[in-house]
């Protein structure tokens, strides 16, 4: 029989004659050897007592074989809590969770004890846990205080034993037993004086540094004026002659202190003949909305003066005069002008190009190019000259033979690029209001892209290429919603399209 130190699987000997070959009293000693293994092994972990033989706490015990498999039971052992502060009680008991018994191990599997923490170091669960390839690791928690004010848990892994193979026999390698003390770590945080904020009074304390272990704290730096002489236990703080002042710059403090304060500025005034000084800051002068300020370096003037703001233009909401703010080199002034426009063509109309910064006409209500025989399901409006407008809106349910489909056109006069985003939404209906709704987008009557709108992606944005010109591109936009897939033919869905730029 090998026995290795820390191995357990030591097999109880058993005679090697057959029983019926021995006398009855040596046959009887057998069965009580036999009899009194099983109750031993029967016997359920943690209550094993009695005589010399007690197992200690957290005592692993391997059973089974190759064939069936091997089983793992431990007596049951406590982690014993050291607290600094737990009401009346400093210490506490705690019997981990998922002991083992009849816990099904292999080869390379490892036990452990793992005791997790918070932020302030104490403990809050301890388990018993099987793991398999390396050792678990154990990480520290990082305490909280100072500039921390979060900090982080940690977990840390007590090694008690693990399964292992030699010359063919899985045994038991155990690391340690008994009951596992754990010990609160004591925490350091900077007393706030109630008569300032948070921080204000300046904390000695700035943070656990979980990489070292070690609290950080801040070293005390003279400042102009203060001389900081160390003894054994104190430190002083004593001042030079004469007063300082911090000064702020829009709340951030200038690196050094000051003596004396010099007010300067055009129109800024000190005055005062005692210990109180009165600064005097002129303010600018009063507007209205609308009105802008310019510096009048005039001879009786020298100062920031008020450009009143123009007359509202003629035309209303759609203006045909524009003010435009000029310079002459000395004084800024308002003038008037009138709103330039040219004429460009849709399907040989002339419009007024006064849309998308001068580059496109209004939109058209244009006849539909899919289904031209049946006008009367054209369901777009035009809202506004210069959009957004709206493509399409309708349900599957509202025509008996056709979809409702929407077209607007508008040219383009100048550029290359014009820029469309397309929006959709849905309402009533009594299914799942799913839709589905169908753009395509035409160049002189050619198609160029298109794009489909739906419940899951109700936006989408299409570029497509003209050619400018006074009579330039016509850009057609049609939209058609789809009977597809799972639509819910109760839903009205309306489409949107907004031309966003002409480059």
């Amino acid at each position: 029989m090998n026995v290795r130190k820390g191995l357990l699987n030591i097999p109880i000997p058993q005679p090697v004659v057959g029983i019926m070959g021995l006398s009855k009293f040596s046959r009887d000693v057998i069965r009580a050897i036999k009899a009194l293994k099983n109750r031993q092994d029967s016997v359920p972990p943690g209550k094993r007592g009695g005589g010399k033989h007690v197992k200690p706490p957290f005592w692993p015990t391997l059973k089974g074989n190759a064939t069936d498999g091997y089983t793992l039971d431990m007596v049951d052992g406590n982690v014993i809590l050291r607290l600094n502060a737990y009401g009346l009680d400093a210490v506490k008991t705690i019997k981990p969770t998922s002991i083992p018994d009849g816990l099904s191990v292999v080869d390379g599997d490892k036990i452990t004890c793992r005791i997790q923490e918070d932020e302030e170091g104490t403990f809050t669960t301890a388990a018993i846990r099987k793991t398999s390839g390396a050792w678990p690791s154990s990480t520290a928690p990082e305490l909280v205080g100072g500039d921390n004010a979060t900090g982080q848990g940690g977990e840390r892994h007590i090694r008690l034993c693990e399964v292992v193979t030699i010359d063919g026999k899985v045994q038991l390698d155990v690391e340690s037993t008994g009951h596992v003390d754990h010990f609160q770590p004591s925490l350091i945080d900077n007393t706030i004086n109630s008569a300032y904020p948070t921080g204000d009074g300046g904390r000695v304390l700035k943070e656990f540094d979980h990489n070292t272990g070690i609290w950080e704290l801040r070293e005390i730096v003279a400042g102009s004026g203060v001389t900081i002489t160390e003894t054994a236990d104190i430190i002083t703080l004593e001042a030079a002659g004469g007063g300082s002042l911090t000064v702020e710059d829009e709340g951030a403090p200038l690196p050094t202190a000051a003596s004396i304060l010099d007010f300067v500025g055009n129109g800024v005034t000190a005055t005062g003949l005692l210990g109180e000084k009165t600064i005097t800051i002129p303010g600018i002068p009063a507007g209205s909305q609308g009105d802008i300020l310019y510096f009048d370096a005039a001879a009786g003037v020298n100062d920031w003066v008020v450009l009143g703001k123009p007359a509202v233009p003629a035309g209303g909401g759609t203006p045909t005069q524009l003010n435009i703010l000029t310079h002459d080199g000395v004084v800024p002034a308002w003038q008037l002008k009138e709103i330039e426009s040219i004429s460009v063509c849709v399907s040989g109309t002339a419009y007024c190009n006064t849309c998308e910064g001068g580059r496109s006409t209004k939109g058209v209500l244009t006849e539909d190019i899919l289904f031209d025989s049946f006008p009367e399901i054209q369901t777009a409006v035009i809202t506004n000259d210069c959009s957004p407008w709206q493509l399409m809106s309708g349900s599957l349910s509202d025509y008996q033979f056709y979809n409702p489909e929407g077209e607007i056109s508008f040219g383009v006069s100048c550029g290359t690029t014009v820029n469309i985003d397309f929006s959709s939404s849905s309402s009533g209906g009594t299914g799942d209001n799913k839709y589905w709704v169908a753009v395509l987008l035409y160049v002189d009557g050619v198609l160029s892209t298109s794009t489909t709108l739906y419940q899951a992606s109700p936006t989408g944005s299409k570029a497509v290429t003209v050619t400018g010109g006074a009579c330039g591109s016509i850009v057609t936009m049609h939209s058609l919603l789809q009977d597809f897939f799972d639509s819910d033919i109760t839903t009205t869905a309306t489409a949107t399209a907004e031309v966003t730029s002409i480059t």
